[in-house]
């Protein structure tokens, strides 16, 4: 299992940034372009969205851009010890199971964010705090979890983005792989390995391509 996941994680890294691979997602983190820090989503909407009649009709300023608000039905928290973060995206469907979240976060982030589709299950938790350190330890600067976490209040004090549905203290088992780096939809969002995403208190915005600062 460890095998394949890292080996479908640096794949699909490599097919989706093209040219360099992982290496030029290596250069990007290194060049400041995608480090850690504030990420105004409100302001960046402005920007590459305009209004809701925008997003209603399908046609924000900037092609490709989505929207994923944190309102009902489906409502996300902070958990870690970062609110605002942004980075190329990592994804992983994992339900009630996590052994692939670890695997992927056991190779470098450079400053990507690991979105985990676990199907909006709150039976379990995918995500805690030896997840959050190994994380903080390779360098991913977000998590995002459609499902639940466990150890809040360590993940708190995590210099780590963790945004997720809602916390249970029951560990995942560890006995059914997912499935990484193919598209994951919740919220009416659909989020691609190797777009870009920032993400701060109102919400998340994606886009296949990086956006400047407004």
């Amino acid at each position: 299992l460890h095998s394949f996941s890292r080996s479908k994680m640096l794949t699909s890294a490599m097919a989706i940034i093209g040219g360099g691979g992982l290496a030029r997602v290596r250069a990007l983190a290194t060049s400041g372009r995608f480090a850690r820090g504030r990420a105004h989503v409100a302001d960046l909407c402005d920007v590459h969205v305009g209004d809701v009649s925008n997003l209603s009709d399908g046609t924000p300023h900037t092609h490709g851009v989505r929207v994923l608000a944190f309102a009902p039905p489906l409502c996300f928290h902070d958990y870690g010890g970062l609110t605002q973060f942004q980075g190329l995206i990592e994804t992983v469907v994992a339900r009630d199971s996590n052994p692939s979240v670890r695997a992927i976060l056991t190779g470098p982030g450079y400053g990507r964010v690991l979105v985990i589709d676990g199907l909006g299950s709150n039976r379990c938790a995918l995500f805690g705090d030896q997840l959050g350190k190994l994380a903080v330890l390779n360098g991913w600067a977000g998590i995002i979890v459609n499902g639940t976490v466990r150890d809040s209040a360590a993940l708190r004090l995590t210099q780590l983005g963790v945004k997720a549905i809602g916390t249970n203290p029951v560990k995942s088992h560890k006995g059914e792989p997912g499935l990484i780096g193919e598209p994951v939809t919740f919220g009416g969002v659909t989020f691609r390995s190797g777009e870009w995403l920032a993400a701060d208190e109102d919400g998340v915005i994606i886009s296949p391509t990086l956006l400047g600062p407004p």
